[in-house]
C-alpha cells in the first residue's frame, strides 16, 4: 500500500474537531520544544546582530534594509516593544527566540491542518 493511499485512508477517520485539537497539541509540543532548545548559551552571529538592530535601530527605515528578511526586523521590533510595555527590561534576544518559537510552532500546526484537511 502506497504512502499516499494510506494518507487518503486516514483523512475520513479524523474529524475536524479532532484535527484542530491535534493541531493545538502539536503547536503546544513544538512551542515547548523550540523554547527549550533555544534557551542555551550558544548563538551564532545572525540572531545577535538582529537582536542588536532591534534594540538600537534609530528608525523603522533602517529595519527594512535587509532584502532577504523584510518583515522579520519590523515585526521583531513590534514584538520587543510589546515585551517592554509589559515590563521586560532585558535585551531583545529572548523575546526574539520566543517569537521564532511561536512562529515555528504555528507553522507546524498550520501544515498539519492543511495536510489533514
Amino acid at each position: 500500500m502506497s504512502f499516499t493511499s494510506r494518507i487518503s485512508n486516514l483523512k475520513p477517520r479524523i474529524s475536524n474537531l479532532k484535527s484542530e485539537m491535534l493541531a493545538l497539541g502539536l503547536f503546544a509540543c513544538f512551542l515547548l520544544l523550540y523554547l527549550w532548545s533555544h534557551i542555551s548559551n550558544f548563538f551564532n552571529r545572525d540572531p545577535l546582530y538582529y537582536a542588536l538592530q532591534v534594540e538600537t535601530s534609530p528608525s523603522w527605515a533602517a529595519l527594512l534594509s535587509d532584502r532577504h528578511h523584510l518583515l522579520y526586523r519590523p515585526v521583531a521590533r513590534l514584538w520587543f516593544t510589546l515585551w517592554q510595555a509589559l515590563g521586560y527590561r532585558e535585551g531583545a534576544i529572548f523575546p526574539l527566540q520566543a517569537l521564532s518559537a511561536l512562529v515555528g510552532a504555528a507553522a507546524v500546526a498550520i501544515f498539519f491542518l492543511s495536510a489533514s484537511g
